[in-house]
């Protein structure tokens, strides 16, 4: 018996639909769906990968969800077809069920703006925090570095 919770075609298709058709990957982008070769075709290549484990023992594990929530599109995150099959296969060593439920979150709300005519450019990563004023001297004017650049506190020189 198959235990892999599988998502339905009308899950796939408002996963594709809610991204646009592209890929869900931060900076990636891509588009899943285009003109074929002949006046009449369509090629589609992109793929809805489980944020949490499909089948036991998958990547990330299944995240207390039961089988049936696995199969819902809070589950699941649209991607090119490259993507999708690294997310799906990496043992869940590369990609966090948080990361990608964040990724899903901000490709989702650029959409949105998109939509509604609005500058898409207003969404992105914080890169870095300045801090203005604090309580320790020392602190005020220091930058701190996120994500894959961070390394260390920069704090302003005291001359």
């Amino acid at each position: 018996m198959d235990q892999r919770s599988n998502f339905s075609a009308a899950t796939r298709n408002l996963l594709a639909s809610r991204a646009g058709y592209q890929c869900s990957v931060l900076n990636c982008g891509r588009p899943t769906i285009g003109p074929g070769t002949g006046p009449e075709q369509v090629v589609r290549t992109g793929l809805a990968a489980h944020i949490n484990a499909a089948s036991p023992n998958g990547p990330r594990g299944s995240g207390g969800l039961t089988t049936e929530q696995l199969r819902l599109p809070g589950n699941g995150i649209w991607c090119c077809h490259d993507h999708g099959k690294v997310i799906d296969s990496d043992k869940g060593a590369v990609f966090s069920a948080a990361q990608l439920k964040a990724w899903k979150r901000l490709h989702e709300a650029r959409k949105g703006m998109e939509v509604h005519g609005l500058a898409a450019d207003r969404f992105g990563l914080v890169e870095s925090i300045t801090i203005n004023s604090a309580p320790v001297a020392a602190l005020s004017g220091a930058t701190l570095p996120l994500g894959d650049e961070a390394a260390e506190l920069t704090l302003p020189d005291p001359t």
